[in-house]
């Protein structure tokens, strides 16, 4: 009886200012949360999203799993987008209003001033009204004329939970709570660490996985690899999913722990050395991997909230920071910083697309923001499966456009891998264009060279990308030759294995050249290919020579020419 007395509430949702707006603040949109907050205050009845959903894809499922309704806007262009949703937000309030009288509540989710008409109007006729809005995006009208509004940022600090009274001895060893503040900074990080992949395993699984892989170093890891390192690591007794042991490798990749010689670090590259020595440093330095992932996508790196994120006591981070403070990485100005580097497309095998990269220009009405460089991309990811490859190409080149700017703006969220992974999918769609629809074979293949360069075997760029990687070395190989040697479907790695061994010495050759390529431009991708070969069956003489081959050109290249 209680249930039915509560008042009916309709929910209305201009999408794109929402999610923009939190993405550019907080990383993601919590949609949970504002839905349980909204909860509170009326029994919801209905609810309505309204936004371009090929944009939008990472909260389809979950905002359906809220029961709400999707209201498609496509996106003609931005700014008009917008005011269709606009309007079309608007009609259908006005309707709700005069059809459903059960609704009592009305809550507006924008903080788009283009809403105060209607929030004075729905008021006019006795509804109540609420809002919500993330601060800072939020027009100074509309919390003025609701009856009341909320800041998502209330929603998103977590709560710190009470803590029953202790005796004087476990006070002594608990670690204190953190603050709201260092909760709701741990909780972004968290948060952009899952949308890389990582398991964030608990701190003694964590601690468990590394000391097995400490244990098997005991045998020696010389010329070893990642992968065949935790390949070879009993786990026997150890709860530890795929995804889980795939976090260690990257927390191996990512810390200083390592040394791979001269040649780029992968799970594909030999392993020269270790640099620390003892347990206790090698876990500690495996750790850092983490918070130096952070620092590279220029999150200011708090101490309270590392810690609490890692399950460490704080005086373990801060020796952690202060260490990479030495090494010259960190910088200190309230919060440790990353020194800003060089972004990842320098050097010559990325000048084609650093040319079409400065034709760009932003419709109008639009500045970068994460938001939208995210909304972008994954429009363009949508564009991919259709196979609508022009505008694919048109999406994730201004989404790669708009990603260097708020790079180069030290924009919390946006890193080295954010670039990676957005000019990789560049290069996949151009590339594919001029050779399948252009026929310029030449022209195609330094973005097939750059695609190459920018995939590290086994990081978290390449778990993304990596059911493109043996389609785009079939068609890099084919453009190199011009289209004389067939694109071939299957491994790679035994379409390589059969032109190696060509008959005609003259394409034998050309092949030796390319794979001597591919060494100067990515070491890494050499290794993998020798990882690949092991799964290739053909005779043992045929095999052993390839590896050879492949071993001499990876040990003998330079620095990748990026």
């Amino acid at each position: 009886m209680a249930r039915r007395e509560r008042p009916g509430m309709a929910v209305f949702i201009d999408f794109e200012n929402i999610v923009t707006a939190a993405e550019s603040r907080y990383y993601t949109l919590d949609l949970n949360r504002l839905f349980v907050e909204l909860g509170r205050r009326g029994r919801l009845i209905l609810k309505r999203a309204y936004g371009d959903w090929s944009r939008f894809t990472k909260y389809r499922d979950e905002l359906l799993r809220h029961g709400v309704d999707l209201v498609q806007i496509y996106s003609y262009g931005h700014k008009l987008a917008r005011n269709r949703a606009d309007v079309r937000l608007a009609i259908d309030a006005m309707e709700t209003l005069f059809t459903r009288p059960e609704v009592q509540i009305f809550a507006i989710i924008s903080g788009d001033s283009d809403f105060s008409g209607l929030i004075a109007r729905l008021r006019e006729h006795g509804k109540f009204v609420i809002g919500v809005g993330v601060r800072g995006a939020t027009s100074d009208l509309i919390p003025a004329l609701c009856d009341e509004f909320i800041y998502y940022d209330t929603l998103i600090a977590p709560e710190v939970e009470a803590v029953p009274a202790a005796s004087e001895a476990e006070t002594e060893i608990r670690a204190p709570a953190p603050t709201p503040e260092a909760a709701s900074a741990a909780e972004r990080y968290r948060r952009y660490l899952q949308d890389w992949g990582f398991a964030l395993l608990e701190p003694t699984v964590r601690r468990m996985g590394l000391t097995r892989l400490f244990e098997t170093l005991r045998a020696g890891v010389a010329d070893l690899t990642i992968a065949q390192w935790l390949d070879r690591t009993p786990w026997e007794g150890l709860d530890l999913e795929p995804s889980g042991r795939q976090e260690l490798g990257w927390l191996l990749l990512l810390g200083p722990a390592l040394s791979f010689g001269s040649l780029p670090p992968s799970f594909f590259t030999p392993i020269q050395g270790v640099r620390v020595a003892g347990l206790k440093r090698f876990i500690e330095a495996a750790e850092s991997g983490l918070i130096r992932f952070l620092g590279l996508a220029n999150w200011p790196l708090e101490p309270e909230a590392l810690a609490f994120l890692l399950g460490l006591p704080l005086g373990d981070v801060e020796s952690m920071l202060r260490a990479m403070m030495r090494e010259g990485l960190l910088a200190e100005d309230g919060a440790f910083r990353w020194i800003p580097q060089e972004d990842p497309l320098q050097g010559p095998v990325f000048e084609a697309v650093r040319a079409d990269l400065a034709g760009v220009t932003y419709p109008s009405g639009i500045t970068p923001s994460l938001g939208d460089a995210r909304a972008l991309f994954e429009e363009g990811m949508s564009y991919r499966r259709d196979r609508n490859f022009p505008m694919a190409l048109d999406r994730f080149r201004m989404a790669l456009r708009m990603t260097l700017d708020l790079w180069e703006a030290r924009t919390p969220g946006v890193g080295p891998y954010e670039i990676r992974w957005r000019a990789a999918s560049y290069c996949s769609v151009r590339a594919g264009e001029l050779f399948n629809n252009r026929r310029d074979f030449a022209g195609s293949l330094p973005y097939y060279h750059a695609f190459i360069a920018l995939m590290i075997p086994g990081d978290p760029v390449w778990e993304k990308l990596r059911g493109l990687v043996d389609f785009m070395l079939h068609y890099a190989l084919s453009a190199f030759f011009d289209n004389q040697v067939p694109v071939a479907a299957g491994p790679f790695a035994r379409r390589l294995l059969e032109l190696f061994h060509d008959p005609d010495p003259v394409r034998a050759e050309r092949i030796r050249e390319w794979i001597g390529r591919v060494a100067q431009l990515n070491p890494a991708m050499i290794g993998w290919l020798l990882g690949q070969l092991s799964g290739v069956e053909a005779g043992e003489e045929q095999r052993e020579a390839l590896e050879a081959f492949l071993r001499q050109q990876m040990q003998g290249a330079a620095p990748p020419q990026r």
